[in-house]
């Protein structure tokens, strides 16, 4: 009988101990767990970063291309109306001097 209660109580410690290697295991696995989704969610947020700031970056180059574009447009424009004046202006004075005299 004693031998029995022996048994029973080695049993028992054995279960205790493998409940405590669960619990720790388990506390264990909860922190691991942790660690690599806040390790994940920072490495998506860093990988966001990055995408946001190269977007950002190739929308600034478009834009300044497009002012760019538009710059030399309007260069262009300008220069074609002060050589249309020079071209002209004798001529347009003329066709006013003359519109208002006749009147």
């Amino acid at each position: 009988m004693d031998d029995l209660f022996a048994k029973l109580i080695k049993i028992e410690e054995r279960a205790q101990e493998i409940f405590k290697e669960a619990v720790h295991y388990e506390k264990n696995l909860d922190n691991e767990i942790k660690e690599k989704t806040a390790a994940l969610e920072e490495k998506i947020k860093e990988d966001t970063e990055k995408k946001i700031a190269g977007i950002k970056q190739n929308d600034k180059q478009e834009v300044e291309q497009k002012i760019a574009q538009i710059k030399q447009k309007l260069e262009e424009k300008l220069k074609s109306l002060e050589k249309e004046f020079s071209e002209n202006a004798k001529k347009w004075e003329d066709e006013i001097f003359y519109n208002v005299i006749r009147r």
